[in-house]
């Protein structure tokens, strides 16, 4: 007896239908806040959790740009943070949005990863 056609073979996916850019913004962010409820519920400060986060963010624009556009990247941030930017992905996540004073804290903790070491002949 044949198996019916087809039966046990991959059927491929149907394309997905491409998404805009505030489709994609919305989805991220909200993946983001869940992951953020996730880790809290697992004792990870949300601090230390936005320290990882930002760093990481940073590193992936360092890998994909380099340093330099990089460095003016961030530099262009602070009037678009405080032209309310992104207030949207916080209120589109369904969180409040803080009306709260400028942290004092220090900046964002960077740890640097720590490579094997490399001998270097001396001169």
């Amino acid at each position: 007896m044949n198996a019916p056609q087809g039966a046990g073979m991959h059927q491929p996916q149907q394309p997905r239908q491409a998404l805009g850019p505030d489709e994609q913004n919305r989805i991220v962010a909200a993946e983001i806040f869940a992951i953020v409820d996730r880790c809290t519920q697992m004792g990870v400060d949300e601090d230390g959790f936005r320290s990882a986060i930002m760093t990481i963010a940073i590193a992936t624009f360092v890998t994909a740009m380099g340093e330099e556009k990089t460095a003016m990247f961030v530099e262009s941030l602070p009037p678009q943070i405080r032209g309310g930017l992104f207030r949207s992905f916080v209120a589109g996540a369904g969180r409040p949005v803080p009306q709260a004073q400028a942290p004092t804290a220090s900046p964002i903790r960077v740890k640097p990863i720590t490579q094997p070491a490399q001998s270097h002949p001396r001169r």
